[in-house]
């Protein structure tokens, strides 16, 4: 019985050992980059009509509040707008590639509207190509930084105001 539960143990934590090795996050890379002139300062009505979703809810957090465009069970998509900061957040779900592969690929076009009236078209378009990456970017722009965070399920792209 000893045994048994040895061998389990280690199974267990071999297991571990290799899920932790193939999600290790590549290492950051630095950027910067010129922000084409005359983009609007970032406004919620403007995000939030770039999404053309209608919004599912809204939540509070300790520094702003959010707002979500997805029902629960569905890949998410949402905005939070905080004291220095704007988030936008998305989730895509590979286990059911039938079911929900049309709101992943969504997920990434709304991420790209609201990231082109924010940041302009061709950021957007290279924070896209980061994500299919998986990539994770820092991007140091005047006035913000951009922050690329890519995981297997979601990402999240902070733009922070200094």
């Amino acid at each position: 019985m000893k045994q048994v539960v040895s061998i389990l143990a280690l199974s267990v934590f071999m297991s571990f050992a290799v899920a932790a090795e193939t999600t290790q996050p590549k290492n950051k890379m630095e950027i910067s980059y010129t922000l084409p002139a005359g983009l609007p300062e970032v406004k919620e009505s403007a995000l939030v009509k770039s999404v053309g979703l209608p919004v599912v809810s809204k939540y509070m957090l300790d520094d702003g509040y959010g707002i979500k465009f997805r029902k629960h069970g569905l890949p998410g998509f949402s905005l939070e707008f905080r004291s220095n900061r704007v988030n936008v957040a998305w989730v895509e779900f590979g286990d059911e590639p039938k079911k929900f592969g049309e709101l992943n690929e969504e997920n990434n076009l709304l991420a790209e509207k609201v990231l082109s009236v924010a940041l302009g078209a061709e950021l957007a378009k290279k924070i896209g190509e980061y994500k299919k990456q998986q990539q994770p970017v820092v991007i140091k722009t005047s006035p913000s930084t951009i922050y690329v965070s890519v995981g297997t399920v979601q990402t999240l792209v902070t733009i922070s105001y200094k």
